[in-house]
Order: structure tokens, then sequence, then C-alpha cells
């Protein structure tokens, strides 16, 4: 009997912690979110993606050249510039992902002030 009542109480406690699942903000019907139907927002992602691509091929081209010539060439003039240059690529590449951080959380903030909801 006692095994019984601590039981019950457990998936008593279960039910009242899990809540019903129900959410305040509704989501679209459609699984989009409006910012995404936005076609200035969505084009402006799409050249930050475009930019962070074709420096990631610089890098991987840079890197192929390093593993390319060797251990050996750590001496080489050749190999420094290489890194220098890799480490210009790796700035950029840091540049753009921040770029569009800020893209996204710059149209999240411009929609949660239409709403009325942005909290300070």
């Amino acid at each position: 009997m006692r095994l019984y009542l601590s039981m019950l109480a457990l998936c008593a406690v279960c039910l009242l912690l899990s809540g019903c699942g129900c959410s305040k903000e509704k989501t679209s019907a459609d699984g989009v979110s409006a910012r995404m139907k936005d076609v200035a927002y969505t084009n402006q992602l799409a050249q930050i993606h475009k930019g962070h691509i074709a420096v990631a091929n610089r890098a991987a081209a840079l890197r192929a050249k390093i593993a390319k010539m060797g251990k050996e060439a750590v001496k080489d003039p050749q190999y420094s510039a290489i890194t220098n240059e890799l480490a210009k690529c790796e700035a950029q590449a840091a540049e753009m992902r921040r770029a569009a951080r800020e893209a996204v959380r710059a149209r999240i903030l411009k929609d949660a002030a239409k709403k009325g909801n942005l909290k300070k």
C-alpha cells in the first residue's frame, strides 16, 4: 500500500511538472517563420552565405597547399605567406559569421518590437 501511494505521488508530481505542452506563441501553420518570407532579408542572408562559402573555399585551398608543402616547409618564406593568408581568411570568416548573427538578431528584434513584446 505504501509503495502504491509513493508511486501515485511520483506520477502526480511528474504530471504537474510536465505541463500541458501548450506554448504561448503560436507557430505558423506551414512551419516557416514570417521573416523567412521577406525577400530582402533572405537575400541579405544569401549574400552573406555566398561570401562565407567563397572564403571557406579559399581557406581550404590554402590548407591543401600547406599540406602539400609538408613539414619541412616551415622555414620556407612562402609557407609564412600562405599561413598569413590563411589567418586573413579565418578572420574574414569570423567577420561574416558576426555579420550573419547581427542581421538575424536585428530582424528578430524588429519583429519583437512590432509585436510589442520586446524585453529590455
